[in-house]
């Protein structure tokens, strides 16, 4: 009895010898990782872990667009007629009689091509967008500034930057020359809301 007593009791210790000893026989053979990132089995950063730190390093375009010098003050379908268009006032103001930036000049029904005039009458203040992509508020203003007309020819698809009357930069895309069986020329217009004199040095 006292032979079955003394095994009982060599087992436990056993046992509890090996409850000590085996996390750190483990850990030399299977390192902890210290990692502030989820780490999955191959040991590399988890897919949620790297998207994670890629959106917190990329900045948010949105967030841009929409404020300082980037901010939009009007976006919108704006049918340009022979009147004068303000596109300054928000909604834009087709018929406007005075702080007007734009009008069709076209010669009549069927002109070939139609076209954009600037005002005030005589200003180099528009600029046909000639890049690949739809430019952002900076190479409008830089390629009105260094290309600048007061009237251009416009097709369908045809991107002009403008300079407005009170100095916003415009935006204007063609979608129809002939809008209104000719009556006008069918455009999506975006107005930065910044004038220049305060806003071109921080614009990007």
């Amino acid at each position: 009895m006292a032979a079955v007593t003394s095994s009982l009791a060599t087992a436990v210790v056993a046992v509890a010898v090996a409850v000590v000893i085996w996390p750190h026989a483990s850990s030399g053979n299977n390192p902890v990782q210290h990692t502030s990132q989820p780490v999955n089995h191959s040991g590399t950063q988890s897919s949620s872990a790297a998207t994670s730190a890629s959106a917190s390093s990329t900045p948010s375009d949105s967030s841009a667009a929409l404020s300082g010098a980037n901010a939009v003050q009007f976006q919108g379908r704006v049918l340009i007629t022979v009147n004068e268009v303000d596109l300054d006032s928000v909604p834009v103001n087709n018929g406007a009689s005075s702080q007007a930036s734009v009008y069709d000049s076209s010669t009549g029904l069927g002109a070939n091509p139609y076209q954009l005039s600037a005002l005030p009458y005589g200003n180099a203040t528009l600029a046909t967008w000639t890049g690949s992509s739809t430019p952002n508020r900076t190479q409008c203003y830089d390629q009105v500034a260094s290309q600048g007309v007061n009237e251009l020819p416009v097709t369908n698809g045809t991107m002009v930057c403008v300079i407005t009357a009170q100095d916003r930069v415009a935006l204007i895309k063609v979608v129809d020359d002939q809008a209104d069986s000719g009556e006008g020329i069918m455009t999506d217009v975006t107005v930065w809301s910044s004038v220049i004199s305060t806003a071109t040095a921080t614009a990007s």
